[in-house]
């Protein structure tokens, strides 16, 4: 994508500059793109009204996001109108007869502030609902400087999040013991870090207290490790406590 910055540019400038019309063909594209993207918008700014079906729908198919959509988030309850400003502003732009170099900035520099506003009311509440249950518990273990990991799948937020600190040289010690096990089984050294790494703080008789998170479909696989206890799940993630 960084290869096309130049090439893209350039053809952008171009019709901006010496273009003076869309042909008709284009014209249908934008218009269909604008009402697929505005629909989106102002669908997900809807979502609190008629997620209680998709929930129902998703529960015997993907339990995991059926509880992110579970939670409650608080909209301001105007976003939908972006979406339906972007196919608005498309459609004037696409029915202009003819595209002076003003047109063309009036439309381009208010697709701008579009983006910046959809940011600004859309990212942030999207991430409530699918990791800042996460989040928000790996921050505050980060405060306690408490150890964190994940269990079952992968992510970085931990390490960002719960601002893990790299081991010293005995913990590195201890934990390429159990790296050396995983690559002797013919793992592969990088993707079995993450293994070991969380084999090393369930095993390990100093490290105390030790927080681990799951998403909700592998919390029967961690449950019966009579190590950790439960403390709660909320947002599709459930959260556990390796007890001494």
């Amino acid at each position: 994508a960084s290869m096309s910055y130049y090439s893209i540019s350039f053809l952008a400038t171009y019709v901006l500059m010496y273009d003076n019309k869309i042909v008709k063909w284009q014209k249908y594209v934008m218009i269909f793109l604008s009402a697929l993207i505005g629909l989106v918008i102002v669908a997900a700014g809807t979502i609190e009204y008629w997620k209680h079906g998709l929930i129902s729908y998703l529960r015997e198919r993907d339990v995991f996001a059926a509880e992110n959509l579970s939670v409650k988030v608080e909209w301001y309850g105007l976003e939908f109108v972006l979406g339906i400003l972007f196919f608005l502003l498309t459609l004037w732009y696409v029915r202009k007869k003819n595209y002076s170099f003003k047109t063309h900035l009036v439309y381009f520099f208010s697709l701008v502030w579009w983006i910046a506003l959809v940011i600004n009311n859309y990212v942030g509440k999207v991430e409530q609902y699918t990791q800042n249950a996460a989040i928000v518990f790996f921050e505050f273990c980060a405060d306690k400087q408490y150890n964190t990991d994940t269990y079952g799948y992968k992510s970085y937020a931990h390490l960002f999040y719960g601002k893990r600190m790299p081991p010293n040289e005995k913990e590195k010690t201890r934990i390429e013991r159990y790296l050396k096990n995983y690559e002797n089984a013919g793992y592969n050294k990088l993707p079995s870090y993450h293994l070991a790494y969380l084999n090393w703080l369930m095993e390990d008789k100093e490290k105390f207290p030790v927080f681990l998170v799951c998403k909700i479909q592998d919390e029967k696989n961690l449950r019966p490790d009579r190590r950790v206890r439960k403390l709660y799940s909320k947002g599709g993630y459930v959260f556990f406590i390796k007890q001494r």
